[in-house]
């Protein structure tokens, strides 16, 4: 049967008490130096006294929890807003609030040299408070504002693909530029001769072709309090660093203008191959494109194809007169996939003008990595805003990188125009 409250304070002031006189004999027979078979007895008592006061600990919790699943609202428990049971809110334990028997019971383990002693916390329903739950009448909009969740921050979308990656890639020099010869043709060609004859001299033409550095940078600046609060902005700004730069690069290495601190992008090499669609279609205007920079003077052989992902869209839904896709993955006879065609790999990227795409050799298209992605953290000095970052509380990022492309044999690479661009 379950014990009321009157009934566990009772028993507790009984046990206390009980527990004074056996903890008395113990201290008595250390002084005394009885023997063992006496102080066998003592501690046989404490252990059954332990035992009984861990049962009346069971049922104190036991009556408490009782208790505190009783707490309701006083204005009734109708199922809804108003008539929702709260929950029981404790205070936050104090060692003030331990119960003194608690702390006998700590110090006799203490005497007897326990290894542990456990103390149970109290849920000290006397602290109990209660929270009544708002109805939807009597809640206003606006009134609460509204969470932030930083790792829900939205990237700002750029391009996925990288066109530099798909070039050779050379080891650089430490210099500010690199220099390569080209060999563009000979004054005379090899030839047969008879004995004794004269050979001929190729008389080989030669030029120095020089390929600057190019930096692309960016800055980013936030405040000290941000970064604090929300730790997910250490790693989501220098990734959107790192992709804003990508995301340059691609335009500088197809579109650069090579004036100022621009790069020559491919599309503005001189020198490099043209074919227009004219009457072809577009799958064979790509074919042809592909045999012309196998039967140029580079005598290359095409591996890459960049164009406008509209543009390829359109090529990848081309069909026979029975209705097939002549792009097909599921078909090993067909002239590709969608990702590739006639062997060559196809990236895809919005910076190649809808209705071009670049055939190329990608042996021949030199890539150099003078300084790789580099991030900088600066918190002293005045960011471009105006913002003083020491005395506002503001952390800038840099992130940079010097790069260089050289088209080696621009007879390698031939743009073809006229495709599809919608």
């Amino acid at each position: 049967m379950s014990m009321t409250l009157a009934q566990i304070e009772s028993r507790e002031k009984e046990l206390g008490e009980e527990g004074k006189k056996i903890l008395a004999s113990h201290k008595d027979c250390e002084a005394k130096g009885n023997p063992d078979t006496m102080r066998k007895s003592v501690n046989k008592e404490m252990d059954a006294w332990q035992a009984k006061w861990d049962d009346l600990a069971w049922e104190r919790k036991r009556f408490e929890a009782e208790r505190s699943n009783k707490v309701r609202l006083s204005s009734g428990n109708a199922l809804g807003y108003d008539g929702e049971t709260t929950k029981a809110v404790t205070k936050t334990v104090s060692p003030l609030q331990i119960p003194v028997s608690e702390y006998r019971g700590l110090y006799e383990a203490t005497v007897r040299r326990l290894p542990t002693y456990r103390i149970d916390s109290r849920s000290f329903a006397d602290n109990v408070s209660t929270k009544a739950p708002f109805a939807e009448s009597g809640f206003t909009s606006g009134n609460l504002p509204p969470i932030l969740l930083p790792q829900m921050t939205l990237d700002l979308p750029y391009e996925p693909d990288r066109a530099f990656e798909a070039f050779r890639q050379l080891t650089t020099p430490e210099a500010r530029s690199v220099e390569y010869l080209q060999h563009t043709g000979n004054t005379n060609p090899a030839a047969a001769v008879a004995e004794l004859g004269v050979k001929p001299d190729l008389g080989m033409q030669l030029t120095t072709v020089t390929t600057p550095f190019v930096k692309i940078a960016a800055l980013a600046s936030i405040s000290m309090e941000a970064l604090a609060d929300f730790r997910t902005f250490m790693q989501w700004v220098p990734h959107e660093l790192f992709a804003a730069l990508v995301d340059a690069e691609t335009n500088q290495v197809l579109n650069g203008t090579g004036g100022g601190a621009n790069m020559l992008g491919i599309l503005n090499t001189s020198g490099v191959l043209t074919r227009a669609i004219g009457s072809d279609t577009p799958i064979d205007c790509i074919r042809k494109a592909i045999n012309d920079i196998r039967i140029g003077s580079s005598f290359a052989k095409a591996d890459v194809v960049i164009t406008h992902p509209t543009t390829w869209a359109d090529l990848t839904l081309q069909k026979s007169t029975t209705g097939q896709y002549l792009l097909n993955p599921d078909d090993p006879a067909a002239l590709g996939d969608l990702h590739n065609v006639f062997g060559c790999k196809v990236l895809t990227n919005t910076y190649c003008p809808a209705g071009t795409a670049i055939v190329a050799d990608s042996n021949w298209i030199y890539a150099w990595t003078r300084q790789s992605l580099t991030l900088d953290i600066n918190q002293y000095g005045t960011d471009s805003s105006g913002t003083n970052l020491w005395t506002q509380n503001a952390v800038s990022y840099r992130a940079e990188e010097r790069i260089a492309i050289g088209v080696a044999r621009p007879t390698a690479v031939n743009i073809v125009t006229g495709l599809p661009s919608s």
